[in-house]
């Protein structure tokens, strides 16, 4: 069955116009944001449902993304298996090889709203626009798009190194470190809170599905490990978790 275009549903979800709420578009603390309430620029804001796809692995796109609201969950099949790689927030961005060429490329992930999610889609037609409604939010993009180059290379050699180790334990933990430093936030009581799931674990480790839930409920039975939501975690005590790790792999 061929991938929905950008914006479509999995089966089962509704289809949403675009958004075109002032204040939810004023979210964040990009410049350019802004920009997006202007009638010239409306038609690039999207809304998308729990649920919903903005475009599918394998999917040909010539279109980037950048999250004003909302949540967005990057999955990758393999095997015949979903898997959640990231989760991407407010201001973060997806697809920005958009800005480089305007021929289309193969998506390498998927991308699904966890929650309610506002988005704004633009392609290389739409850069012409947004430089002359807004320039100083052209050039806050571009800036953006180069730090995110730099920012998704640093994280991709830091999980290469979480990764070294030669025991399940050990790189479960590492990479729950990985997770909550390069995609944690703080919450609502100050805890670093982060996504994880079962799947996005196995992705990276070849783990099965029944020590990976072993594993994950030591930790939160030694006090080093909370769960705090759905595939939600926040790290209580890194010390207990490093020495839970040891203790396994010993």
């Amino acid at each position: 069955m061929a991938p929905p275009r950008s914006g479509t549903n999995a089966p089962g979800h509704k289809t949403f116009g675009r958004h075109t709420d002032k204040k939810t578009l004023g979210v964040g603390s990009m410049n350019f944001i802004e920009a997006f309430s202007t009638i010239e620029l409306k038609k690039l804001v999207r809304k998308y449902d729990k649920g919903q796809f903005l475009f599918q692995q394998g999917q040909m796109g010539q279109t980037m993304f950048i999250i004003l609201d909302g949540r967005i969950d990057l999955l990758s099949e393999r095997d015949g298996e979903e898997h959640i790689i990231l989760a991407l927030g407010s201001g973060e961005f997806m697809g920005e090889k958009a800005l480089i060429s305007d021929a289309s490329y193969q998506r390498s992930f998927g991308a699904r709203a966890a929650v309610t999610t506002t988005a704004v889609e633009i392609g290389m037609k739409d850069i012409e626009m947004i430089r002359k409604t807004n320039p100083a939010g052209m050039v806050d993009i571009l800036s953006r798009v180069f730090q995110l180059a730099i920012t998704r290379l640093d994280k991709m050699n830091s999980l290469v190194r979480t990764l070294r180790s030669s025991h399940n334990t050990e790189r479960c933990v590492e990479l729950i470190l990985y997770f909550s430093k390069t995609n944690g936030k703080p919450n609502s009581t100050g805890k670093r809170e982060f996504s994880l799931s079962e799947e996005s674990i196995h992705y990276h480790i070849d783990m099965e599905s029944s020590a990976i839930l072993t594993t994950l409920a030591t930790f939160i039975q030694a006090g080093a490990l909370e769960k705090v939501g759905e595939n939600r975690y926040c790290i209580l005590d890194e010390g207990k978790l490093t020495t839970t790790a040891t203790k396994a792999a010993a």
